[in-house]
């Protein structure tokens, strides 16, 4: 089916799905009352499609009261409706019992996965050209195509479009930010490449697919499946070099900021697996207090914030030791995945919002103490924030984004991007000077406010737009609060002050601070990407060749031996350079 058929049978599915039972006095099968309100989201066979699989093991906390529960009353923050005023208590219990009925086993195999490959076809806008800096790309998930759109610019535009299925668990950027991965809730894995502006391939990893994660170096793909129950492990190619079985329901993998591995957590076992990013992909198990379901990992030291989804605490853990730091009340349904963290005066602070409670909290990481719960207009889903802003803006799962001082932890105001509409997943641009909102509606947008003075830049419509990733915010976390916010006046009362970026208000910066301003988008540290790695130009330039490089590269690139040049002049301060060439010789083997 093309995507516009696709988008009827589920717009239809929902609708005559949540219409009650029509006046012929029969009562309909059990059977019929699944095939009718849930084989639309988990496929008639359960096995998942945008909902998770209805078969035993692969359900939170299996149990018939659960099951009961989240039929009855639906699931927060998900598409899953309630169903009370539809079904009757006898009808829940039977479709209870029939999710419960144990299926055959699940296999999906190397075999599988070579020929569930195919084509792909991008959607070019007018005029398109090469993205010339990849820091700056944004990528925006279009729930209502199922397709992700490419931006960049400043002001952003659209450059391309394809299609990549139901997407769960974020986008991943490899560290050169030349390939961006998404993985679908039924197993779709989908690479595209941001130089060349294609696919480079799309297949299934698994039936049902949880989450995708990179190697800190870019050589191995990582993701991890709820059918089969597993983890692959994918060469930067997508060939699958090794499988780890495991026995529970994954809560999410992730690429540590640290060091080359990842970390698995799970939503119904005590436990998380750090997995070596490396052959043989040593694993090593740590307890934890209790399923870690929903956790957000500092980009600095070896900490997290983790919960269970409706648990009672929140904790600070590290999940090298295996030490439980501190613990704080979780009342609300914390949403830790969203968490945010930032510095003040040098101190780690996080915050986050709740599902179920209007409040953000704001925990001081370094002190391990909550610090602040400030009070928003609604229960949202998603905060954010950069060093540009002075501000943490929080999703009220309302009209408003509410903004938070980070100077007094008080909301100070809020915005309004579409009066009568609801407003919410805030992301910004790499360098921070823009806030782009969604209006997740059929006819809704992605609308574009100046992060400074709060005025509207631009509004791109789209489809039920949702998730939205900056590669260079989303793949090097810590960028967004290098510096101190200290050090970054707020505006007054009347939005007139200038704020300054990192750039302008740090005196010494550090050389991986103006690698990633001024040269990730064309250079890894130890690997060819558009330009050769630090590590290669290390081994063969003294340091006077390097800054006259990095001064001069239209006049310097014939007597350094190079056949043509591709790198313009870039405007650093003395101590930028001074700071930037250490840095690349610091890779010299």
């Amino acid at each position: 089916m093309n995507g516009i058929v696709v988008r009827l049978f589920f717009a239809l599915a929902i609708v005559f799905s949540l219409t009650p039972d029509n006046a012929t006095g029969e009562t309909p099968s059990t059977k019929e009352d699944y095939t009718k309100f849930c084989a639309p989201c988990h496929r008639p066979d359960r096995l998942g499609f945008t909902g998770p699989p209805l078969i035993p093991g692969h359900f939170s906390r299996t149990n018939k009261k659960r099951l009961a529960d989240v039929i009855t009353k639906g699931l927060p923050a998900t598409q899953m409706p309630p169903f009370r005023d539809i079904l009757p208590a006898e009808r829940i219990a039977a479709l209870v019992k029939y999710i419960q009925a144990p299926v055959d086993k699940v296999e999906w195999t190397t075999i599988d996965m070579a020929t569930s490959r195919k084509e792909v076809a991008v959607e070019y806008a007018p005029r398109v050209r090469r993205i010339a800096d990849l820091g700056e790309v944004i990528m925006v998930v279009e729930r209502g195509t199922r397709k992700l759109a490419v931006l960049s610019g400043n002001p952003p535009r659209i450059f391309a479009s394809y299609y990549v299925g139901a997407v769960h668990g974020g986008l991943k950027f490899t560290h050169n930010l030349d390939r961006v991965l998404s993985i679908a809730r039924d197993g779709k894995v989908t690479s595209f490449d941001l130089r060349r502006l294609k696919v480079d391939t799309q297949f299934k990893a698994g039936v049902s697919s949880r989450a995708i994660a990179i190697s800190k170096d870019d050589k191995f793909i990582a993701v991890a499946n709820n059918l089969p129950s597993n983890v692959m492990l994918f060469t930067s190619d997508m060939t699958p070099v090794h499988e780890i079985k495991i026995n529970g329901t994954v809560g999410g993998i992730y690429g540590l900021y640290e060091d080359n591995s990842f970390l698995l957590s799970f939503r119904d076992k005590a436990e998380i697996w750090l997995i070596d990013a490396k052959p043989p992909f040593a694993i090593k198990k740590i307890k934890t207090p209790e399923p870690f379901e929903d956790i957000s990992i500092s980009p600095r030291k070896n900490l997290m914030i983790a919960a269970r989804r409706d648990g009672a605490k929140m904790y600070v853990f590290d999940y090298k030791s295996g030490k439980t730091l501190a613990t704080f009340p979780a009342g609300g349904f914390p949403h830790l995945a969203s968490a945010v963290f930032f510095t003040r005066k040098g101190e780690l602070f996080a915050a986050l919002n709740h599902i179920k409670k209007a409040e953000v909290t704001i925990i001081s990481i370094d002190k391990l103490k909550v610090v602040s719960r400030v009070p928003i207009a609604g229960a949202g889903f998603f905060v954010r924030t950069h060093t540009f802003t002075p501000y943490i803006w929080a999703g009220t799962n309302t009209e408003k984004i509410a903004l938070i001082d980070k100077a007094d932890f008080k909301t100070v105001k809020y915005i309004t991007p579409r009066p009568g509409h609801k407003a919410e997943h805030v992301e910004f641009n790499a360098k921070g000077n823009l806030a782009l909102i969604s209006i997740p509606e059929v006819d809704g947008a992605v609308m574009i406010f100046h992060s400074e003075t709060l005025t509207p830049v631009n509004s791109i419509p789209f489809n039920t737009p949702k998730g939205k990733y900056n590669s260079k915010n989303k793949t090097f976390p810590a960028h967004a609060f290098d510096g101190d916010q200290a050090s970054i006046p707020s505006p007054a009362p009347s939005g007139n002050t200038t704020i300054t970026s990192w750039a302008q208000t740090t005196s010494r910066p550090k050389g991986s601070h103006v690698y990633e301003e001024a040269c990730m988008g064309c250079h890894h540290q130890r690997y060819d990407a558009f330009g050769p790695s630090f590590a290669e130009i290390a081994s063969i330039r003294s340091r006077d060749q390097i800054r006259a490089q990095i001064m001069a590269p239209a006049s310097m690139f014939k007597t350094l031996g190079y056949r043509r040049n591709s790198m313009p002049t870039i405007p650093l301060s003395a101590e930028q350079l001074d700071a930037v060439t250490d840095y690349v010789l610091s890779f010299r083997e």
